[in-house]
């Protein structure tokens, strides 16, 4: 793609989000983060999108060390 191109989707969607809008609009600058080969990245980003919703924080099912329960 135009470099040009994606500056000025860019643009627009800023220009778009800077105005009022009827729901709220969550920004996260993903610019520093590699979010496809960076889990932590990715849980960075679930985290923001969780909290912005008012859904507590996601705690995962822990693995089993040390043998089979029970």
């Amino acid at each position: 793609m135009d470099p040009a191109y994606i500056e000025d989707l860019n643009r627009a969607y800023e220009a778009w989000y800077s105005k009022a809008h009827s729901s709220p609009v969550l920004i996260v600058d993903t610019n520093s983060l590699d979010f496809v080969s960076r889990p932590e990245h990715l849980a960075f980003i679930t985290s923001r999108v969780r909290d912005a919703l008012g859904i507590p924080p996601y705690q995962p099912e822990l693995p089993l060390t040390g043998g089979s329960p029970g």
